[in-house]
């Protein structure tokens, strides 16, 4: 049994350094990417939209499920990573072939020449990150965070400098090519240089079967909750005209992003700490349920905030050009409330070993996904916009019930972890409201200073409101913090 205390500790740690690197990226890609959207066209953001959607593929599959299973599994072993990290760069060369030999193909279906050019050059970043997989993993296992905040800090930094530099000398969409491509082989080479590990040059046949069950079921998963998440943009790509998947990706990542930041650095943590405590059910459930409070306590005020400023923060910040986005973008934060507090239940599924249960589930997602947009796809971005809602909603209460049934969960306890934060949020958001409607200059709005000023109003509101109704979680957070930052 894990150590409580250790385990305390190295979460706490992990608090801290994840904190550390999610903020600094998110500060600098939202003024890298606002920055950048001022630079290119609303065209180049699409094409480059398309070409991730196949380049994330790559990138979802380039440990194979091996690197989740070096997480998971317990008693890890010298060849256990020699055998993957071998398996992985063989699993990098594959795919870099694949869509090299694809992109003729992709270029045509999407009509836009350009992805013949761009997607092999990006695809690129599969062997940089094959390179990789094992001195990430291992960081995360080791719960080694402020070594891969070096890491990540260091890619994002390096993706905004050369995108931007770029940019300005007239590359269009080449700048955010080899922007993607340069910071890959920089996150490569960061990561060889904090976690000095080398590889023997041998694949273990028993090692590779010993993971492989995991893993493999890993690998179907992620297919599945790919296919899954670029769905929509597949199809807003396919059918709609050929700025609106600019649109629709730049709302999306928006609404997702609060929830997307959280993820990253509570999965890393939780996905550490829950798979060292794996029979301990009890202690699982209590820390699901103290994640979905916490994770709503951050996010909900957030997506509630941009739901309503939404017209005054495009325009500030994206200029005019990209005003179409704010209807879809109001509708996907509505989404992403429900996004933020179910992504934690696949973390506990992986941790305790049920990942055919979660492959499960995804199948059932996607068809249910698929036949909403489908559906939705007809009415434009609004209609794939409000598919996405109703499919949050619909998934949320699925993983629940699984949840429920894995850890013996009442879902009465699940309700009462994010009540709190929401009421809060609801009232918050009323105020802003409020305020913007009668404020006499709205010009004001429209500029940095009048945001910014907003805002103050809106975390001055939800706190006070938060420490009434939600002191629980609140107090927790900034226990955690302290704990974290404060010595």
């Amino acid at each position: 049994m894990e150590n409580k205390n250790s385990l305390k500790q190295n979460m706490v740690s992990g608090v801290k350094w994840t904190a550390v690197s999610q903020v600094a990226r998110q500060l600098l890609q939202v003024t890298f990417i606002a920055i950048l959207a001022r630079l290119l066209s609303v065209d180049d953001f699409g094409v480059i939209a398309i070409a991730v959607i196949f380049l994330e593929f790559g990138m979802m599959l380039r440990d194979l499920g091996f690197g989740s299973a070096i997480i998971q599994k317990k008693d890890i072993q010298e060849e256990h990573l020699s055998t993957t990290f071998f398996v992985c760069i063989l699993g990098g060369i594959v795919m870099f072939v694949i869509l090299n030999m694809t992109a003729p193909f992709i270029a045509s279906f999407f009509s836009r020449e350009s992805l013949r050019f761009v997607i092999p050059v990006l695809a690129l970043r599969f062997i940089f990150y094959s390179l990789s997989v094992v001195h990430e993993f291992m960081l995360m296992k080791k719960m080694l965070f402020r070594k891969l905040a070096i890491v990540e800090i260091g890619e994002t930094i390096t993706y905004g400098t050369v995108a931007i530099t770029m940019a300005l000398n007239g590359w269009g969409i080449w700048a955010l090519v080899f922007g993607y491509v340069i910071s890959g082989c920089v996150r490569f080479l960061l990561s060889w240089s904090v976690y000095r590990w080398k590889a023997k040059f041998s694949i273990h046949i028993k090692a590779f079967k010993e993971i492989f069950g995991f893993a493999g079921n890993m690998v179907g998963f992620k297919v599945v909750n790919y296919t899954n998440a670029n769905l929509d943009r597949f199809l807003v790509g396919r059918f709609l005209p050929a700025a609106s998947l600019g649109l629709y990706s730049m709302a999306y990542n928006l609404a997702v992003f609060p929830h997307q930041q959280t993820a990253t650095m509570i999965s890393r943590i939780g996905f550490a700490a829950f798979s060292k405590i794996q029979d301990e059910l009890e202690r699982i459930r209590l820390g699901y349920l103290k994640m979905v409070g916490y994770v709503s306590t951050v996010t909900f005020p957030l997506l509630f905030g941009l739901f309503v400023l939404a017209r005054y923060f495009v325009l500030t910040v994206y200029s005019s050009k990209w005003l179409p986005m704010v209807m879809p973008l109001r509708m996907l934060c509505v989404a992403g409330l429900m996004l933020s507090i179910t992504a934690f239940g696949g973390i506990v599924m992986l941790a305790v070993g049920r990942v055919d249960k979660l492959l499960k589930l995804s199948l059932i997602g996607l068809v249910i996904k698929a036949g909403l947009l489908l559906f939705g796809i007809r009415y434009g971005l609004n209609g794939v916009a409000l598919m996405i809602v109703i499919y949050a909603v619909v998934i949320n209460v699925l993983m629940q019930m699984m949840i429920k049934e894995v850890v013996k969960m009442k879902l009465r306890q699940y309700f009462l972890a994010f009540v709190p934060a929401f009421l809060s949020s609801l009232c918050m958001g009323g105020v802003l409201w409020g305020v913007a409607t009668v404020y006499p200059n709205k010009l004001f709005l429209h500029t940095i200073p009048g945001i910014m000023s907003l805002v103050l109003v809106g975390a001055a509101v939800y706190l006070s409101v938060g420490f009434v109704i939600n002191r629980q979680s609140l107090t927790g957070l900034l226990n955690i913090l302290k704990g974290a930052f404060i010595k």
